[in-house]
């Protein structure tokens, strides 16, 4: 082997290394809560005009301690508390529910929808599930999409 392919390798080794951390490995929030039994996997934002579609999935990872409470919301910098527009259950046999009356036994993911009104997205967001609170986004600024645009986030910093 050529000293100008060990190079290459020992360059392309540490690159791949760094783009499956960026896009497999690493978290979405550090240290959530653990009360919530789930983590954050990914948020997708959908721009609609002036307002937005907010998907969060979420990966349950205590079923002992995971619930939808009447409490369920998003907490806007505003302080303003946007309830599900809509929740999907994933798990043995479970479809959509209704948030006041899942049958969570065997649920190993949800997706929860919120519609967000201008000014939502002007600072972090919160989501509260179950007594528990997990960051959604922590920036300050909104982000740019064009209408109809969406953009899949895996970190809570966009």
């Amino acid at each position: 082997m050529t000293r100008r392919r060990k190079i290459l390798l020992g360059l392309l080794i540490p690159t791949l290394a760094v783009a499956v951390w960026q896009w497999f490995l690493r978290p979405y929030e550090w240290n959530p809560d653990p009360a919530a039994g789930c983590r954050i996997e990914f948020a997708r934002l959908q721009r609609d005009l002036s307002y937005h579609w907010l998907e969060l999935r979420l990966e349950v990872t205590d079923p002992g301690k995971f619930a939808i409470d009447a409490d369920l919301a998003l907490e806007t910098a505003a302080g303003n508390d946007r309830k599900p527009a809509g929740l999907s259950l994933e798990g043995s046999g479970i479809g959509d529910l209704d948030p006041g009356d899942p049958a969570l036994a065997a649920t190993e993911a949800a997706a929860i929808k919120f519609w967000l009104e201008p000014g939502d997205l002007d600072g972090p967001l919160v989501l509260r599930i179950n007594g528990a609170s997990l960051k959604v986004r922590d920036q300050s600024t909104p982000p740019t999409l064009k209408d109809g645009g969406s953009e899949v986030y895996r970190t809570c910093r966009w």
